[in-house]
């Protein structure tokens, strides 16, 4: 392949996974390890975490072992870019170019190259660029080529075969919408260089919203469960303080004695037989029934619903927080 528009170096990504170390770059000191096949010496990929070790594996995995072989790497944490060097390349190692995201144009035809859900080696998807985001200060290329679990540290390529970004993410549940970091940032890290301005036309300020992750259709099945069970949880919240009116009357009236303190509301202390050590008068049976009866009424709807939400994915947490809410945290609920 020959270097794509306005690469000027001759840096090159090694099989669709790499970038080649570029003139004025320090390393940041050695690590002894396999090869893969890089001729040209260098890998960046896109990502966080764990994504970094998978674009690591990428470049050694399947190589010959040579113990003399080494690499080096530099890692930009901020836009999760990491570059890895390996002083032995091979010599038939099939490269790409770099190229650069900033003559990219809105319409214009790109190609991702990955490894769809981690053992798809080398699958190619076909799409257009559909945006440049500014996002906190990165250049991000919008695309809807189809990009899955594993496509991560990839390559977005132009009609030439060059470089354009290297693929970060694309969201589940949301077809069409996946974005790629501006490979002008990882040549700036090959080359030990201030990060580029972004190319993106639009302020900052107007993509901030597409940093976190969009919601998948589980996702906005549980929170539309959340958001019924938080209904649910006010409504029976009600009922519970209507009982306290209730509870005060028929204890001023028919109950002797101590109550334990401690609960969000007194009449809990009806679930637990040591909370309750006085004496209902004897002519207070069927006002002491009735009281029971709404407590123990609450306590079934409290039960049902927080099965129900569990069912339908509302996470523990969130569940116990809307229980405090509403001051109906307590734990002899199944007793």
């Amino acid at each position: 392949m020959t270097d794509g528009p306005g690469n000027t170096d001759g840096s090159r990504i090694a099989d669709g996974s790499g970038t080649r170390d570029g003139p004025g770059t320090n390393d940041q000191g050695p690590g002894t390890h396999p090869a893969r096949r890089p001729r040209e010496p260098a890998h960046a990929g896109g990502g966080d975490g764990a994504d970094h070790e998978r674009a690591r594996q990428r470049i050694l995995r399947g190589g010959r072992h040579d113990p003399h072989e080494r690499s080096r790497r530099r890692i930009q944490r901020r836009r999760h870019i990491a570059v890895l060097k390996v002083d032995a390349p091979r010599g038939d190692q099939t490269t790409i170019p770099m190229g650069s995201a900033a003559g990219a144009r809105v319409g214009q035809e790109v190609i991702a190259i990955g490894t769809p859900l981690g053992f798809l080696q080398n699958t190619v998807s076909r799409g257009i660029v559909s945006g440049l985001r500014d996002v906190d200060g990165s250049t991000l290329v919008q695309t809807d080529a189809a990009i899955n679990p594993g496509n991560s540290g990839g390559p977005l390529l132009d009609r030439n075969g060059a470089a354009i970004g290297i693929i970060k993410s694309g969201y589940q549940g949301r077809d069409g919408l996946s974005f790629a970091i501006a490979i002008d940032h990882a040549r700036a890290v090959i080359e030990g260089r201030p990060a580029p301005a972004a190319a993106a036309s639009s302020t900052p300020s107007q993509y901030k919203p597409l940093a976190p992750a969009v919601a998948s259709a589980t996702d906005e099945r549980r929170a539309m469960a959340e958001k019924a069970f938080d209904q649910r949880m006010a409504q029976i919240g009600q009922t519970a303080q209507n009982l306290d009116d209730y509870w005060r009357r028929f204890r001023a009236a028919c109950y002797e004695g101590k109550v334990s303190a401690g609960f969000d509301h007194e009449w809990f202390a009806l679930f637990d037989p040591r909370a309750m050590q006085g004496v209902v008068a004897p002519t207070c049976g069927p006002w002491h029934s009735e009281v029971r009866r709404m407590a123990f009424d609450i306590r079934d709807q409290l039960l049902a619903l927080d099965e129900r939400a569990r069912q339908e994915g509302v996470y523990p947490g969130t569940r116990r927080d809307a229980r405090r809410r509403y001051r109906l945290d307590y734990a002899g609920w199944d007793r």
